[in-house]
């Protein structure tokens, strides 16, 4: 089975840390995990890193967006410097002491590369029939803009999704918000990926693993938005994803 259809079907357990980590994530008595191998310091150039969700026009008050880009990059290898706290104390402090040691094997300020910035966000809505909620249901949409070191424009993963369940399905609205975080913030982190000014910061050993999980999450990902409506399984988000890998694959 894989991570992302895991993630799914432990969603009600790993809430209300859900999407603050994928594999290499933190259990409840420290961050812990494979730590991303160090390049070369002569090598090392950094990506700033600051993205934000927002529920209901507001911004969340843990920033899981912020910690799921900034594990993903650096599990593969990415030197990140991440721009926004989390505000979970947990994963900020884990943040603050991966960055500390990759500054003493890598030097303390490298060149910077690329800049990552965006905003998730998200309107809910509970389908009430006579005050009785019928489906919890979130519509949203994330812009991610990408630029280099300079301010030049790189690239940008934008798409508008929505996902829901019904109450009958026995999910809470934490447990669908968490399956409607993990698929936009999983799509966004492939995307990035996968783009070859973000893949440059990759160290070459870390490739074919990276490669692997980004096929295995697509491919995941792809599959439950087949299971949805017709309007998801056509929708944007879905045409997103089958192009993800194309380029590289010659297709």
């Amino acid at each position: 089975m894989s991570s992302f259809r895991a993630g799914l079907l432990c969603v009600a357990l790993l809430l209300p840390t859900l999407a603050l980590a994928q594999d290499g994530a933190a259990p409840a008595d420290g961050p812990a995990g494979p730590e991303a191998p160090a390049a070369p310091a002569s090598t090392v150039k950094k990506v700033e890193l600051a993205v934000e969700s927002k529920l209901d026009g507001k911004k969340e008050p843990v920033n899981r967006f912020q910690y799921f880009l900034w594990e993903r990059l650096n599990h593969f290898g990415v030197r990140v410097d991440s721009k926004n706290a989390v505000g979970h104390k947990q994963y900020d402090s884990w943040i603050a002491k991966q960055t500390k040691k990759r500054a003493a094997a890598e030097g303390e300020d490298p060149p910077l590369a690329l800049q990552i910035s965006g905003t998730q966000e998200a309107d809910y809505n509970a389908s009430e029939f006579f005050g009785s909620a019928q489906a919890h249901n979130f519509k949203g949409s994330v812009r991610v803009t990408v630029q280099d070191a300079a301010g030049a424009p790189v690239t940008e993963v934008a798409f508008p999704f929505s996902w829901g369940r019904p109450t009958a399905s026995g999910l809470s609205r934490a447990q669908v918000q968490g399956q409607f975080d993990k698929m936009v913030q999983t799509s966004v982190a492939l995307a990035l990926l996968d783009h070859a000014a973000v893949r440059a910061q990759v160290p070459a050993a870390k490739l074919p693993a990276l490669d692997k999980w980004i096929a295995d999450e697509r491919d995941e990902l792809i599959k439950v938005l087949d299971g949805s409506t017709e309007a998801i399984k056509t929708g944007e988000l879905a045409r997103l994803l089958r192009k993800i890998g194309s380029a590289r694959q010659g297709k």
